[in-house]
């Protein structure tokens, strides 16, 4: 086995580089796409740990240094900022999250989701893909400086210190990549910093069969060109190791937006000081198809170290016979397994180290190929230190890694590449193909930039193709051209893989193949972009038996309520096909209802949307004695952990999901309708406003999100006051307030005066005019005792002091200002001492609480200018705020504040608004009255309204 070797950090490697040789050489980028006029630009280490400190002192100063390792995410030009920001990142302690630029925005909200993500950092140029992102989730964002102003060596800073041991520190979290996302939502996967240094480890791995290890090879190089996305794990991987570890210069191209063009491959290559080549399949296949290049390859470099995926055998063929090529297999899960250098001739398999990776071969059944291995990771307590896959997952003692191998025939620990296991299409008769070996064929042709190969399910497979963007190589007829290439694939595969010509379709400009971080193309995220396409076309092969088939295996309703729709016969055929198309798309893509809730409902509000729904099951399934602490663990994990909340909607029934589409458009509607009431009730104020606002993101998010946790607060508490011995009425409410700032709190108190008054209304109309009891489906006569209070409480001169309604079930009802006065203690902290205090002291703390949570800073503006001036006792303000809250100064975002000057009106409220008038004795004992008289004549089968005048009883 290996022989021990001190490991260091990647700080300390930082350090010992700038003591021993600080004017060396740590990468030479392309300043721009002409590279053979304006040439590289060389950044010494020196400028890199003076850049690292730099940007280490910017966090701390903007974001602040972590104790926690709180998740930051880096999104931003693929330029050298990615090494400085780790390494920036680990001395502030932070660990940051690298998305892949390929990412989807629904990947990348997932990702913040998982990481409990609430600070993005971000370079110039990259505002689109950021500004939208926390539209859907809002975040803090900091922009941070530009790569000339952290490489400025005129005013170097002071070195940002950094002192912990190997022993402290080598477990700590550092990065967070993902997977690829080929097969579904993309999983965050934690890099620590042994998980960078361990490539120390590889170069002191004894020989195997007389096979030296890979990092060997790695040493002989001292320049690399890296085409690997700097961003991907892979990239960062060696873009830290090969100049900090292995004393390299790295060598990066010019910015690009998505994979590098072969123009400017070729040209960095050319005019380069490089001895050596890592990358990915995607660049490789295009160095292997250009003569000029080959002939460079063959000239300048000592070797080609790729990873990442399969190389095609004509180009592994046509690289190995110009210079070593050299694989190399890790994954962002497992990390780099410990490899050895293979014969030149093997350049397609792989020598594994089994017993320094701990690894295990189990053999996979796969119909129409034998002798496929899977490759899994087994722990045990050598391997433990030196396998990435220990130090981040919860795989117990095994690691499944669902990559297939074939053995090789004569040479021991030799394996070649077969597929992945989720790749593989089992058809509709249980036989398994593989995709891989017909996708490279036909990607062989010139004019195919990618191939990927489908059918599941299906009798048999079909292929989607993307053409090369470059007209001049386009053939006259695609398919055609391309049909030597499928019957090549077709010798090669069995019976069950053979592409028939009418299963071929293309790709369209409009809908791109989806692709990784590493460039390779995502095979189930091509497949269903184009399942329209791919359905419409297996039907239309289809004979017309078949057609019919399919059809009587619909719903019986289904097709009864297509059918009567029809103008004519003739439009059978289609209204079926569309038919079977819908119920296919909802019966075969399990969770599509998931899909469609998660673009209606934002990540930021979809933990409350849950909430809402686990809070009305309570009382369903939860004993009274146990209920208490089922509410209390919902509100911890609605503010503690939300983003384990979002995960439980998988979980959910279909009805559940629908009722919680429905409840998330009413608070919309509710949303709506309340800023353009308030809207107007500024307008009235003789502000220069309009009637109807344009919500910023930062507005509908503080209005939804009030709504949804006063619809949580009825929801959970709607027995608080019926049963005074339930501690849910006297703690757990306290809770749940007492973990926002007084601004939040505000907020709800707000929308509950707007929510509230539409219940008044409608009360108030059942008893003063002559309106129809089922306005809202309320029943009030048929309620029982106590209605006569409710309509008196829910009078709209009585509003501020009322007992609202339960939300939804109608049963009990929660006291919303009632609720908000008993967490004025909370904030005072009066059982600690704090009665001596003045009010500015109290105010301070208040204000201090939780301010810097808020994304937009609007709403604890308008609160403190509203209450700076006030006695303590009314900062809840329960009979002093109406003015304010109509017109919903927290929630309104301080662009709209600024713009409007909105503070200096919220700074003096009219004194003829602080206080409505209560009814007067004769007011209540006529509605008392009333009420009396009209349930006397419902108990009597009579309806009970009112007549038109509006003071006779009928």
């Amino acid at each position: 086995m290996g022989s021990q070797v001190e490991q260091r950090l990647i700080p300390q490697a930082l350090a010992d580089a700038l003591a021993e040789k600080p004017d060396r050489t740590w990468v030479s980028h392309a300043i721009s796409n002409n590279i053979a006029q304006d040439g590289f630009r060389n950044i010494t280490i020196r400028q890199l740990a003076t850049a690292v400190d730099r940007l280490a002192w910017y966090i701390d100063d903007n974001i602040g240094k972590s104790s926690d390792f709180e998740t930051v995410m880096y999104y931003g030009l693929a330029d050298v900022r990615y090494i400085i920001t780790l390494i920036a990142g680990i001395k502030t302690g932070h660990s940051v999250l690298f998305c892949s630029h390929f990412n989807s925005q629904i990947f990348n909200l997932h990702l913040c989701e998982k990481t409990n993500c609430h600070t993005v950092m971000r370079t110039e140029g990259v505002e689109a893909v950021i500004d939208s992102l926390v539209q859907e989730r809002p975040m803090k964002v900091f922009q941070v400086p530009s790569l000339d102003t952290l490489l400025e060596e005129g005013n170097p800073p002071k070195p940002y210190p950094y002192t912990k041991s190997w022993r402290e520190a080598c477990d700590d979290p550092i990065s967070i990549g993902h997977s690829s996302g080929t097969t579904g939502l993309p999983k965050p996967i934690v890099w620590t910093n042994r998980s960078y240094s361990v490539c120390e480890l590889h170069q002191v791995v004894p020989e195997l069969d007389g096979h030296p290890p890979y990092a060997k090879l790695l040493l002989e190089s001292t320049s690399v060109y890296q085409t690997q996305p700097i961003y991907h794990p892979f990239g960062l991987f060696t873009g830290v190791t090969d100049p900090l570890y292995r004393e390299k210069k790295m060598v990066l191209g010019p910015i690009v937006s998505g994979p590098t063009p072969p123009a400017i491959l070729e040209q960095v290559i050319e005019h380069a000081d490089i001895d050596s080549l890592s990358g990915v399949p995607i660049y490789l296949e295009m160095i292997a198809k250009s003569p000029k290049l080959l002939d460079l390859v063959e000239k300048k470099l000592k070797y080609i170290f790729f990873a990442g995926g399969a190389l095609s055998k004509p180009a592994g063929d046509a690289l190995s016979a110009r210079v070593r090529l050299q694989s190399f297999y890790g994954a962002t899960e497992a990390g780099p397994a410990f490899g050895h250098i293979p014969d030149r001739e093997d350049w397609a398999w792989l020598l594994l180290n089994d017993k320094e990776s701990g690894l295990k071969w189990e053999p996979r059944e796969v119909k129409g190929a034998d002798g496929v291995y899977e490759l899994v990771y087994v722990k045990n307590p050598y391997t433990e230190k030196r396998q990435h896959v220990w130090w981040h997952t919860n795989s117990q003692d095994v690691y499944h890694s669902n990559d297939l191998f074939t053995k090789h025939p004569t040479k021991a620990h030799h394996w070649k590449f077969y597929s992945r296991a989720d790749d593989m299409i089992v058809t509709k008769f249980g036989w398994n193909v593989n995709p891989v070996v017909m996708e490279r064929e036909i990607e062989r042709h010139p004019a195919v930039k990618y191939a990927v190969v489908g059918g599941i399910g299906k009798r048999t497979v079909c292929a989607v193709i993307q053409l090369v963007d470059d007209e001049s190589l386009l053939p006259d007829d695609p398919l055609q051209s391309i049909l030597p290439m499928v019957e090549k694939g077709n010798t090669i595969m069995d019976a069950a893989g053979q592409l028939a010509k009418d299963k071929i379709i293309f790709g369209i400009k409009d809908k791109p193949f989806p692709l990784a971080g590493k460039g390779n193309v995502q095979r189930s995220a091509v497949l269903k972009l184009y399942e329209p396409e791919i359905e419409d076309m297996y039907c239309e092969t289809q004979t017309p038996h078949q057609c019919i088939m399919s059809f009587t295996t619909l719903p019986c309703e289904l097709v009864a309520s297509i059918l009567g729709s029809l103008d004519d016969f003739q439009s059978l055929t289609a209204a079926l096909l569309t038919c079977r198309h819908i119920y296919n798309s909802f019966n075969q893509i399990r969770g599509i209802d998931v899909a469609i809730l998660r673009q209606q409902i934002t990540p930021a509000l979809l933990p409350y949307a849950v909430a809402v729904i686990e809070a009305s099951r309570f009382r369903l399934h939860h004993p009274r004695e146990i209920e208490s602490e089922a509410v209390r663990g919902l509100v911890d994990t609605l503010y503690d952990k939300p983003f384990l909340l979002g995960s439980r909607m998988q979980a959910m029934s279909v009805v559940h999901r629908q009722e919680m589409s429905k409840r998330h458009q009413a608070i919309v509607e509710f949303t709506s309708s309340f800023a353009a009431e308030s809207w107007g009730r500024l307008h009235s104020d003789q502000l220069q406003v309009t009637t109807q606002p344009n919500l910023s993101v930062e507005e509908c998010y503080n209005f939804c999100r009030a709504f949804y946790r006063l619809e949580l607060f009825y929801t959970l508490f709607r027995n608080m006051y019926k049963d005074r011995r339930e501690p849910l009425g006297n703690t757990a409410h306290v809770k749940f307030f007492s973990r926002n700032p007084p601004w939040e709190n505000e907020q709800i108190g707000s929308v509950a005066e707007f929510w509230e008054s539409r219940f008044a209304e409608a009360s108030t109309d059942v008893i003063d005019h002559d309106v129809l009891f089922g306005e809202l489906n309320v029943d009030y006569l048929h309620r029982g005792r106590r209605n006569d209070e409710r309509q008196i409480w829910t009078h709209p001169n009585n509003r501020w002091q009322k007992e609202s309604f339960s939300s939804g079930v109608w049963t009990g009802w929660a006291n919303c200002p009632g609720a908000l006065f008993d967490v004025l203690r909370a904030y005072c902290n009066d059982d600690s001492g704090s009665e001596g205090r003045d009010e500015g002291d109290l105010l301070s703390i208040v204000f201090s609480r939780g301010m810097d949570e808020d994304v937009d800073k609007g709403p604890c503006e308008a609160w403190y200018a509203a209450h700076k001036s006030q006695p303590v006792g009314s900062w809840l303000m329960l009979d002093h705020n109406d003015w304010l809250r109509d017109r919903a100064y927290v929630l309104w975002d301080w662009k709209r504040i600024q713009q409007h000057q909105l503070l200096k009106l919220f700074e003096s409220v009219p004194d003829g608004h602080m206080h409505r008038p209560q009814p007067t004795t004769n007011e209540l004992e006529a509605m008392s009255a009333s009420f009396v008289v009209r349930e006397t004549i419902f108990e009597n089968g009579g309806l009970g309204y009112w007549t038109g005048n509006g003071h006779e009883v009928l």
